[in-house]
């Protein structure tokens, strides 16, 4: 459903895309925890569908949690944690905060020299 998800988030489709990551969420965080890193990936989804709705500061509390979970969890896949900063990045960029927005894409840039 999280990758159901991503997918519609990219072709645009936000609405669905909400749908299927508040229910991946609410699963995961019944099956594993609120804190596991599933969880943390159904949210950062949810986060980046409200981005693209327009909902910049739902989706910046939903991103920012996950990221932080994210990086508190040694089995988060890495993937999942460039596309959590990747969406961090796009959200800002979108709303306007651009030197938040810098900061997340440094960050992807020291992953890919690193």
């Amino acid at each position: 459903m999280t990758t159901l998800a991503g997918l519609l988030i990219h072709t645009g489709h936000f609405d669905e895309a909400l749908v299927l990551a508040a229910e991946a969420k609410v699963i995961f965080s019944n099956a594993l925890s609120a804190d596991h890193w599933r969880t943390a990936n159904a949210a950062s989804a949810e986060g980046a569908a409200l981005a693209g709705l327009g909902q910049y500061a739902a989706a910046e509390a939903l991103l920012l949690d996950s990221y932080a979970k994210l990086g508190e969890d040694s089995g988060a896949l890495p993937i999942v944690v460039v596309d959590t900063t990747r969406r961090l990045a796009s959200l800002y960029s979108a709303w306007g905060k651009s030197a938040e927005a810098a900061r997340y894409q440094a960050l992807l840039h020291e992953g890919d020299s690193g």
